[in-house]
């Protein structure tokens, strides 16, 4: 039903519907979790650390982005797009998971951790996730659905970002790495 829709809208041609629907669903959750992910970045960091810690902490994200994006290159290969695509995915979401459990700990370190791994995780699950949803079309539906999931993108981040601060005064920043997380498994699904 929805993929009949999507193909009228876009005028694709037959039994592109559905897979076209997916990838706009594929773009629209990823970035509604990456909007919650960097959210609680910057909350978490900033409530640690002075803004002077910044360029450390990017430049620390700099180089786990590089190494990150190495694996990821040698494991394409061996993966294939979709299959790499959903191991970020699903590594990412165990990451968030794993770093609110550190954060218990208390150690001052943690915020730090936090602030590099979201930051090239951010990474990687853009360059991956755009990359299986440009694979799963042709170049002539890509003419016309790369657009709508770009704007479909930026719709996700402004939503979201307008919930991000009821969401943060129910479950704290620190929650939001768990909301970032179930973003990332309902991206999974599809």
């Amino acid at each position: 039903m929805l993929g009949s829709f999507v193909a009228r809208w876009l005028d694709l041609p037959e039994g592109r519907g559905p897979r076209a629907a997916r990838m706009l669903a594929l773009v629209f959750c990823l970035s509604v979790a990456l909007s919650l992910i960097k959210a609680a970045q910057s909350g978490i960091f900033l409530a640690a650390y002075p803004r002077t810690m910044i360029p450390w902490a990017f430049a620390a994200s700099s180089v786990v982005l590089a190494a990150l994006s190495a694996l990821a290159v040698a494991a394409a290969a061996r993966l294939g797009t979709a299959r790499l695509g959903a191991t970020v995915l699903a590594l990412s979401a165990i990451a968030l998971v794993a770093l609110r459990l550190l954060l218990l700990l208390r150690a001052h370190a943690v915020p730090f951790v936090v602030y590099v791994v979201i930051a090239a995780a951010s990474g990687v699950l853009v360059i991956q996730v755009w990359a299986v949803a440009t694979a799963a079309v042709d170049a002539r539906t890509a003419r016309r659905l790369l657009p709508v999931a770009g704007v479909g993108g930026g719709l996700a981040w402004t939503v979201s970002g307008f919930g991000v601060t009821p969401l943060v005064h129910a479950i704290g920043a620190e929650g939001l790495l768990l909301a970032g997380a179930a973003a990332l498994v309902a991206t999974l699904a599809l």
